[in-house]
């Protein structure tokens, strides 16, 4: 009973955050490491939506890939022990295949590693998503917000807001002002996360609108729920699916064995105007499942990741 109580009161408060998409000028990541890793594969998930047979390019030509768009220089390595230079990407040989994605930058911290499966960067050596975060009484709670004004279509910045004075956050959202017209210009998610280790709320956007010429500002505003007191794991239960034009798919993210949904949300979509997917509906299944829906269409592929956010209780 208590778990369905704790459960519960989350979902009410989470209730009063809207849904919707933004931000101007920030940086992923929360270190060098993570921010080269991410705009990396921003970039693979850019080459893999035009990719004719729906697969990640090859190592090599993905390093090319990423060297012409971040300028930075870009190298292929077997698996993490043949790294060469300080703060710089390797595309890894090793377990990366048309479906699956491994990335590592060695670091004075570490060796970091994104794995497209997994869908967060994590630091090698380190426990995984098996290890749960502890949830107790909620206290000190906070909605932290951040506006942003967004008019340049087709273009996908980045928005955060930070919970203040280390509380973690629980939730999140955001409103758009005015709404969505009725021609359908507006600001639509790409992507709606917990950022674990700035301890905050991440949503990209896109800016679209039939008639460029004349599109209106609009403000969005990120929030987070913040408090003390649950704490969800971190890394956290992914699962991605890959849609091709007028495919529609459903994936769900599980927590492991004895941990309880915290909350939850969605990555890696990236419609545009042309086309691409996006999300369609992202809510809890139970008390232990994430469900995230989405549809493509148009020009291009993409992915669809569902994220779970558990703790034990």
């Amino acid at each position: 009973m208590k778990r369905i109580a704790l459960l519960t009161s989350l979902i009410a408060l989470l209730a009063g955050l809207a849904a919707a998409p933004s931000a101007f000028g920030i940086k992923a990541g929360f270190n060098v490491a993570t921010q080269r890793l991410e705009a990396a594969y921003k970039v693979a998930l850019f080459e893999r939506r035009f990719s004719p047979d729906g697969c990640y390019p090859a190592p090599a030509q993905l390093a090319q890939a990423i060297h012409r768009d971040t300028g930075r220089k870009v190298g292929v390595a077997r698996g993490t022990n043949n790294l060469g230079s300080v703060n710089q990407v390797y595309v890894l040989k090793q377990g990366t295949n048309c479906e699956h994605l491994r990335m590592a930058l060695r670091a004075v911290g570490g060796t970091y590693v994104l794995d497209s499966k997994q869908g967060t960067v994590r630091l090698q050596g380190h426990k995984g998503a098996a290890t749960p975060g502890l949830a107790r009484r909620l206290t000190g709670l906070t909605l932290a917000t951040r506006s942003f004004s967004l008019r340049k279509p087709d273009t996908a910045p980045r928005l955060e807001t930070i919970c203040p004075g280390g509380k973690f956050p629980v939730g999140g959202g955001m409103t758009i002002s005015p709404p969505t017209g009725t021609d359908g210009e507006g600001i639509y998610p790409h992507s709606y996360e917990r950022l674990g280790a700035q301890r905050g709320w991440h949503i990209s956007v896109v800016v679209l609108d039939p008639s460029p010429s004349s599109t209106t500002t609009r403000t969005a505003t990120v929030q987070a729920m913040c408090g003390f007191g649950v704490i969800p794991a971190t890394p956290t239960p992914h699962r991605t699916v890959y849609l091709r034009p007028g495919e529609t798919k459903t994936v769900t993210a599980r927590c492991p064995n004895g941990q309880f949904l915290v909350s939850g949300g969605f990555q890696r979509t990236d419609f545009r105007s042309d086309g691409g997917d996006y999300v369609t509906e992202s809510h809890a299944s139970g008390t232990n499942a994430w469900v995230v829906s989405g549809h493509a269409y148009g020009t291009g592929s993409g992915e669809l990741t569902s994220i779970a956010y558990c703790a034990r209780i």
